[in-house]
């Protein structure tokens, strides 16, 4: 199936969201170039990685307005670069890293379209690129003591810029970062380093790992790099680690971040700076049929969440009225320029791993069980590293449920929200609704404690006893933010026992002594605008969910029923909260309408 005008449609509809937020101010050259975020009210300093995008549809269009752009975005970006190489991440951000990025995206401007620019422009450009490739390659080295994805995205970068200029040192530095990216793969598969410290190992063995970082950036730029310089072992290793990631694909191209160390950044379609999981899969289509699909399935998610030209933060950040960040859009951009440039256009359709998981499987780098049943999938973690305070939900908490016929059903991400990356985050004005998604038991007076800090908790899973139904169950200690038990004995002591089968989804909660009132928060996601109905009574509902309904059923009447969106995912939903008394069971039971 060739898609290449699908791409095209839509990588012009970006472009041409970006140009009518870029400023035409010739007396400004603060301005002059740059493109507005509507919902960060600035410009971004990487939005002259559209460069590169601009530049493939003045090529094949043969349209001046996308060259113009593309000249006006390139002057613009003096602005933020500074006297040693490197690029200003922002005016009011001295993160330097962000050069790397800068450097892949203009090498690909000038190896596929310097026939449009003059000898002059093309001498100016090439300049521009060494400048910084040569700070790229001062400064990213492995002792450069950052998350993994720089050094992987280093490896693209010196392979890249190595090859264009006929540069050895740059090449050698290449392979000296893919053999560094080497040593942090797991056992399972997956990448870590995102994290910090990178090489950090936790308690319970665990390591830094993002999904969403690893398929949008550090994979693809490994894959990149392991292609340029023929390095068969590498390109070898990236496809073992692509088929386990993508097991974290739910079967409508939305990725299950839900762990994530850096999921502060996670939308359901991806990461909010990061490149898109096409540079990956996308790229490696021809190799593997299903890769294609699933990086059409992805794009798919782009299309829904794009609107008048800009890609919005989640699936349902238009219809909840919050504004597009440009980030987005002008990241995914350069990742359908590419697969253009590239000729993969061609998608087989196939099935997703997703779509037939064994019924139970640990990753125990990430202290993780994955369960599926029927049209289920579910996240389930007690995962103990931490980014930063207030991040990933763990605990034995369920953090992600799907179904086949509904969508998302539980969509955690962190457990607080905070501007970690301020100015690659976002507000919402809408502040009484905005509350995390992330199902919980917690305190409701006093120190606040919460079982999604628990660190420290474990699970307990036996499959001789699991019969037709898949079952799992965690145990813990209510905790503060710092995963600090400030009772002791069975005080505050909890348990979730998770029961899935072909047709529902039963969860029962427990909690022992407790000095201060406990509630259990069941924030499931649901459209506002189709609102919750109640069945039969106070404690039954129909929820309508991302693309069909959901009954949820209580053992009791809830003490309150919220709307509530949150940022991080991008989705609307319904907080269903309970009472909790000492050393009694809560149970919650959720099934999909077929």
């Amino acid at each position: 199936m060739n898609v290449e005008n699908e791409y095209m449609e839509l990588l012009k509809s970006w472009c041409d969201g970006l140009i009518g937020l870029q400023f035409k101010e010739e007396n400004n050259p603060r301005l002059d170039g740059g493109i507005f975020c509507p919902s960060c009210m600035m410009i971004h300093g990487r939005c002259h990685d559209a460069i590169y995008p601009m530049m493939v549809l003045a090529d094949r269009l043969n349209e001046e307005k996308y060259l113009t752009a593309a000249k006006h975005l390139f002057q613009w970006s003096e602005n933020l670069l500074c006297d040693e190489g490197s690029y200003y991440n922002d005016a009011q951000n001295d993160w330097a890293g962000i050069t790397v990025f800068s450097v892949i995206a203009l090498t690909h401007a000038l190896e596929f379209h310097a026939s449009l620019l003059s000898e002059q422009e093309k001498e100016l450009w090439e300049a521009r690129l060494y400048t910084t490739a040569e700070w790229v390659f001062q400064t990213i080295t492995p002792q450069f003591d950052v998350n993994i994805n720089y050094h992987a995205a280093c490896a693209e970068a010196m392979a890249l810029t190595g090859t264009y200029f006929q540069r050895e040192k740059y090449l050698r530095r290449s392979d000296e970062m893919a053999d560094f990216c080497m040593q942090y793969i797991s056992e399972e598969g997956l990448f870590f380093g995102e994290g910090k410290p990178r090489d950090a190992v936790s308690p319970k063995g665990c390591r830094p790992v993002d999904i969403g970082y690893n398929v949008e950036e550090s994979l693809a730029s490994l894959l990149a790099y392991g292609t340029i310089r023929k390095n068969e072992l590498v390109r070898a290793e990236v496809k073992r680690m692509l088929w386990a990631h993508l097991e974290f694909m739910n079967p409508d191209g939305g990725w299950d971040n839900t762990i994530g160390t850096r999921n502060y950044k996670w939308s359901y379609w991806g990461s909010r700076t990061s490149d898109g999981c096409q540079l990956a899969y996308g790229l490696l289509g021809d190799e593997e049929p299903v890769f294609s699909e699933a990086s059409y399935r992805n794009i798919q998610l782009y299309k829904q969440c794009t609107h008048d030209g800009m890609l919005y933060g989640g699936t349902d950040y238009y219809a909840h009225g919050e504004l597009p960040c440009v980030h987005h859009t002008f990241c995914k951009a350069k990742a359908l320029a590419l697969l253009l440039d590239s000729g993969a256009v061609n998608v087989t359709p196939s099935e997703l791993p997703s779509e037939h998981l064994v019924p139970i499987k640990y990753w125990p780098v990430i202290d993780t069980y994955r369960m599926a049943r029927g049209g289920f999938i579910a996240t389930v973690t007690a995962y103990d590293i931490e980014y930063k305070p207030g991040g990933h939900a763990s605990g034995g908490t369920m953090t992600m449920l799907w179904h086949r016929n509904a969508g998302m059903i539980m969509a955690s991400s962190t457990v607080e929200y905070a501007l970690i990356e301020p100015t690659n985050g976002q507000l919402s004005l809408k502040k009484s609704g905005h509350r995390p998604m992330t199902m919980r038991l917690e305190t409701c007076g006093g120190p606040y404690l919460s079982s999604a800090y628990d660190y420290r908790a474990v699970f307990k899973h036996d499959a001789a006893m699991s019969g037709m139904a898949v079952c799992l169950e965690a145990s813990g200690h209510l905790t503060d933010r710092s995963h600090k038990v400030v009772s002791s004995g069975r005080d505050g002591a909890y348990r979730f026992c998770y029961r899935m089968e072909e047709y529902g989804v039963m969860i029962r909660a427990v909690v022992e002594e407790c000095a201060e009132k406990v509630r259990w928060v069941i924030p499931l996601v649901g459209k506002h605008e189709g609102g919750l109905e109640c069945l039969n009574g106070k404690n039954r509902f129909r929820i309508c969910g991302e693309c069909g309904h959901v009954i949820l059923e209580l053992d009791r009447e809830p003490e309150e029923v919220n709307p509530i969106f949150f940022l991080n995912g991008g989705f609307e939903g319904w907080e269903v909260v309970l009472c909790m008394e000492k050393g009694e069971a809560g149970r919650c039971w959720i099934r999909v309408e077929t």
